[in-house]
């Protein structure tokens, strides 16, 4: 096939171009989509899709397209997850969310769904927070602006469920940008869309409830909005897991937390510490309260230091 960048061929056992080291494009993907988004590059590959760079013939803008795997096509639960994302970015606007432009299905048996996204410039957060901790200024207004697109979330009637810093796009400004609804699930509709002892999300973020089977609903994202304040605040997750066994055991019981975030300002480590209880009922009940906490630690933090100044 030909590179959707340079327009060199590329060997069908080669995964990028030799002449300008361009990710190749899955052979099954047509080199422009809908007969009007222009394919150039593979930004990402997940467990549901590939997201492309393409450009909208129509204007000339820039945008993302994710496709379904093909593998993925004929699965039930996999178009169903899929259609529930179309649905939730469809449905919640807001500026700390990810937006559908368009959507539809690739000819094919069986066809293949697609929808259209901004192609939004940033860096992914794991990236950001990987070279090392956040301030506790831009800690606190990042998780406050992932709180925002998930309260928008909840109050449709969805729960994201995968809220961690590979989810989240940091954009000019530190606007974050919540990414990835994939495993996103509606509370009030009766859908089994997680096989029985099937764990759905990141290890890094999976709730008690997730990995109980128990119910979810918006105290779910709080508590992994907390591991996110977490990893942001240390430049470190919210726990020391290596093994599939030893995320488990610690989510469910919150080993060592208290002792990690020692380190942290006494309010903020108390909002970590409430966001990430292990039962439910002992959370925060909505996205906007840990918002609130929030806003409320870190005035008193700095009120206290402009009071010690300035007196």
């Amino acid at each position: 096939m030909r590179c959707p960048a340079c327009q060199a061929e590329v060997p069908d056992d080669l995964p990028f171009c030799v002449t300008c080291g361009a990710d190749r494009v899955a052979p099954e993907t047509p080199a422009v989509v809908a007969d009007r988004y222009a394919i150039s590059a593979v930004l990402g590959r997940g467990g549901m899709g590939t997201v492309l760079r393409a450009t909208d013939r129509r204007c000339g803008v820039e945008v993302a397209v994710k496709v379904l795997h093909a593998e993925r096509a004929a699965e039930p639960t996999a178009l169903a997850r899929w259609r529930l994302e179309v649905e939730a970015l469809s449905r919640v606007r807001h500026p700390n969310l990810i937006a559908v432009l368009d959507s539809g299905e690739l000819p094919g048996d069986p066809p293949r769904p697609f929808f259209v996204m901004p192609l939004l410039p940033g860096e992914p957060l794991d990236q950001v927070v990987a070279r090392g901790a956040l301030s506790t200024r831009r800690a606190v207004a990042v998780v406050r602006g992932v709180l925002a697109a998930a309260a928008a979330l909840h109050a449709a009637g969805f729960v994201h469920r995968d809220i961690k810093a590979g989810n989240v796009l940091l954009c000019p400004g530190d606007r974050p940008v919540l990414l990835d609804l994939g495993v996103v699930r509606p509370v009030a509709r009766d859908a089994a869309l997680t096989a029985h002892g099937a764990l759905v999300g990141s290890l890094e973020a999976l709730a008690p409830e997730q990995l109980a089977g128990d119910a979810i609903d918006a105290r779910t994202d709080v508590y992994q909005a907390g591991a996110l304040l977490v990893h942001l605040l240390l430049g470190e997750l919210a726990f020391d897991a290596e093994s599939t066994q030893s995320w488990v055991a610690a989510h469910a019981g919150g080993v060592g937390l208290a002792g990690r975030v020692a380190a942290m300002p006494e309010a903020l480590a108390q909002v970590c510490l409430r966001a990430m209880a292990v039962a439910p009922e002992e959370r925060y009940a909505s996205a906007a309260e840990m918002s609130v906490a929030l806003e409320q630690a870190t005035a008193g933090r700095w009120g206290g230091l402009r009071r010690a100044l300035f007196g």
